[in-house]
């Protein structure tokens, strides 16, 4: 292993970046490598969804190749809700266009600037425009997915238990968190530390009575979630809360899968270079299949 994927192995292991470099910066390294090759897909960018707070709220729409109308999938990056981008993440879109869907994948606003909840109120916006626009785009709004990795996944997870009008027909949660006080010990060295005033996603005096509030710890209103596919990395340090929120869903008869990647860290669908990520998409898009 070269000393540069070692160092981001170790990143993936841990989520603390190396000395004297924040992780905006240390992942940035790693963009093109990424987002390079991958399937071709026909890209609209930067389609205009709305406004909140000052943020124009856009989504890259990729089109399959496959003949309309395609499954509509909604698409939320990751990146710790301070960082990130549909463009760092334009792989994970390609792959999914290149499997069927129809995807919008959203630029959603990020904190600090932008604080909770104006992320979840943005991705809720896209969900109930992606319903609305879709069958004008190629797709099939009856049939609505919805997707996120990571920070994404936490944001996916909460736009699918909520009451957003849009009827969801499966979910795929990749390494995700599900309850952000519970997961912030692991999350503090990329979200500014571990305590109400230092972690910089949510305001410091509502950290505590939002604790179960789904738009921030999905898990619950675990009820209320469609079928769903949850990916996890064995190496990934925050496995406990894929596994968490999986016997949550088993208590409650919630279908879903639970995929545990052998000796894989954080992000590994995001690395094409990992051992588990072919096997991690085949598995997760023939679940995905069986709910089409």
């Amino acid at each position: 292993m070269s000393a540069d994927r070692a160092e981001l192995y170790r990143f993936m292991r841990t989520l603390q970046p190396p000395p004297g470099v924040d992780a905006a910066t240390f992942l940035g390294r790693y963009d093109e490598e990424f987002n390079q090759g991958g399937p071709a897909a026909a890209v609209q960018a930067a389609c205009p969804i709305g406004e909140l707070n000052g943020w124009r709220i856009s989504a890259d729409v990729y089109s399959p190749a496959t003949a309309a109308p395609a499954p509509q999938l909604l698409y939320l990056h990751g990146g710790g809700w301070t960082m990130g981008n549909p463009r760092s993440h334009d792989r994970m879109a390609r792959m999914f266009a290149a499997a069927g869907y129809l995807v919008a994948s959203v630029d959603y606003p990020r904190a600090p600037k932008w604080p909770f909840p104006a992320a979840f109120d943005a991705c809720v916006q896209g969900l109930q425009w992606f319903a609305r626009q879709g069958s004008s785009l190629g797709g099939d709004p009856t049939r609505m997915f919805v997707a996120g990795d990571s920070a994404g996944a936490n944001l996916a997870a909460a736009v699918a238990v909520a009451e957003t009008g849009v009827r969801l027909t499966a979910a795929a949660l990749l390494y995700g968190i599900y309850d952000y006080q519970r997961a912030l010990p692991v999350l503090g060295p990329i979200m500014g530390g571990d305590a109400a005033d230092t972690q910089v996603y949510v305001p410091a005096g509502q950290l505590g009575a939002l604790h179960g509030d789904p738009r921030l710890n999905p898990e619950a209103a675990a009820d209320k979630m469609p079928p769903c596919w949850i990916g996890v990395g064995e190496d990934d340090p925050l496995l406990a809360e894929s596994a968490d929120l999986s016997r949550t869903l088993a208590g409650l008869g919630r279908p879903h899968e639970l995929y545990v990647a052998p000796g894989s860290p954080h992000s590994f669908l995001q690395i094409p270079t990992d051992p588990g990520y072919e096997k991690g998409w085949q598995a997760m898009l023939a679940y995905l299949e069986a709910q089409r």
